[in-house]
């Protein structure tokens, strides 16, 4: 085999496409936080809709940090989810007064995304209800705050289980679908993304979408590993298996002591 002569100082090629930015300085962690211009207005606004906004200091200190423990903020209230109605609305009072909403799930962002600077954060914890599963189609419509170990008990109970999840089953089904979600059965069955047949998706302007390969198909792209930017995903429709026991094999194999290198 013939190994490259690089001169000592000199770069070998970079394998970055030629048009990739370089150089780019890393994001800071904790950007600047939002100062509450309208809040009031906004808050007194939600309530004539219905809409509760707890702004105890109980309330949000819950969620000042997320599973990576590098990123810190405090959000001005917290919205439970509890329909993509509620939803819709608080979007948009939230674009009427200019008031920033983060989403979060089982919160298991590492640097930050799912921890508010500041605005209304929106806790999908509230939407964890399993609403049918078809065991001759082997569906599953469910709400996206559910966690995986909430939706695995519901779909046993029945006999069935899902085909991938995130190894963290306190993952939120709609943030895994927002990101992916891999697990011992992706080899097989590919990630969690990919057991996606249908979602409803609040918009960022507050349109509730009902969006598949079939319908409304663009959004149904995007939203899918869209990482939140394209709406609120607020209901799911995947893919489920007959339950199978999981088999563990361990392998065990004796010390093969120092390894003598010619």
């Amino acid at each position: 085999m013939d190994i490259p002569v690089i001169e000592i100082g000199v770069l070998p090629p970079d394998p970055v496409a030629p048009d990739a930015l370089q150089g780019i300085k890393r994001q800071q962690t904790n950007p600047s936080r939002w100062q509450g211009e309208n809040w009031s207005t906004f808050v007194n606004a939600l309530a004539e809709q219905g809409i509760e906004v707890r702004q105890d200091l109980a309330s949000c200190g819950i969620f000042v940090t997320d599973a990576g423990g590098v990123a810190y903020g405090m959000p001005h209230g917290i919205v439970v989810a509890c329909s993509a109605e509620q939803i819709a609305t608080l979007l948009k009072v939230a674009q009427v007064y200019h008031i920033p909403v983060t989403v979060r799930g089982g919160g298991l962002t590492t640097e930050g995304e799912s921890v508010a600077y500041g605005g209304v954060l929106l806790d999908m914890t509230g939407m964890s209800q399993v609403l049918y599963i078809d065991t001759e189609k082997l569906i599953v419509r469910t709400q996206a705050g559910i966690f995986w170990h909430s939706l695995a008990e519901v779909l046993r109970r029945r006999g069935m289980d899902y085909l991938s999840a995130p190894l963290n089953l306190t993952s939120s089904v709609g943030g895994t679908l927002g990101v992916g979600g891999i697990d011992v059965n992706s080899s097989r069955f590919g990630c969690s993304a990919d057991q996606a047949i249908a979602l409803q998706v609040v918009t960022p302007t507050g349109e509730i979408v009902e969006c598949s390969d079939t319908e409304n198909p663009e959004l149904f792209k995007r939203v899918i590993l869209g990482y939140g930017q394209f709406g609120v995903i607020t209901e799911a429709t995947l893919k489920i298996r007959p339950f199978t026991p999981l088999k563990m094999h361990y392998f065990y194999y004796r010390p093969v002591g120092p390894i003598s290198v010619a």
